[in-house]
């Protein structure tokens, strides 16, 4: 989950947490990827809410990624130990990248490499984020 401030300078709770879907907590290359996308979008990102996976915790001084959250001055939660409900909205979206992205990708084809798996899921991100038509949105 992601906290942020809105061009229009409200805060503002997106229903991603850091991962592929957006590249904060990426890991590898996420910053180039995660942070420059909402800049891009005139977000602010304030706090990033995550579970306790070791990729993402450890002691500020040394942890890449906490270093890095400190650097750009974002405070990074943690969900609380054996709570997924404390994050079910990425719990939810976890499912459905799973059940329309994932499961159907491996029926239809057979990936030589990581990077031709993530050129596709980035494409079925960027549909479901920019073209498909979200149910808890308004008209």
């Amino acid at each position: 989950m992601v906290e942020g401030l809105g061009g229009q300078g409200g805060a503002r709770e997106l229903g991603f947490e850091g991962g592929a879907a957006s590249g904060v907590g990426e890991g590898e290359g996420g910053e180039e990827r995660g942070m420059p996308f909402y800049e891009g979008h005139g977000i602010s990102l304030l706090r990033v809410l995550m579970d306790r996976g070791t990729e993402y915790c450890g002691n500020r001084e040394y942890h890449e990624y906490e270093l890095y959250l400190a650097l750009e001055n974002v405070d990074h939660s943690k969900t609380r130990a054996k709570s997924p409900q404390s994050n079910g909205i990425c719990e939810r979206f976890h499912k459905t990248v799973l059940d329309e992205f994932y499961r159907v990708a491996f029926r239809k084809k057979v990936y030589n490499s990581l990077e031709e798996l993530q050129r596709d899921l980035d494409l079925w991100l960027k549909e479901y984020n920019e073209e498909r038509p979200l149910s808890g949105l308004p008209d």
